[in-house]
């Protein structure tokens, strides 16, 4: 995981669950994505928890997860 990726886990992490959620849905994210960035991040669930609980595979899981980071930093670098 990049520099980037593990600060934008961290601040996810340190915020309010409510308001974390609210912020990743205010992303506009592809629904599966946001999803996975909540389960494991916000609620703190592993891979294989958040697989089990939306009925994916943990690879997709981590899939979703990584196209979600890149997605949340270049929103974050230039604001588009």
């Amino acid at each position: 995981m990049d520099k980037m990726h593990q600060q934008i886990r961290a601040n996810l992490q340190s915020m309010a669950p409510r308001r974390a959620i609210a912020f990743v849905e205010g992303l506009q994210l592809p629904e599966d994505e946001a999803r996975t960035v909540i389960e494991c991040d916000v609620r703190r669930r592993s891979c294989l928890e958040a697989a089990y609980n939306l009925n994916l595979s943990p690879e997709m899981i981590k899939n979703y997860r990584r196209r979600a980071y890149k997605k949340i930093a270049d929103e974050l670098r230039y604001g588009t």
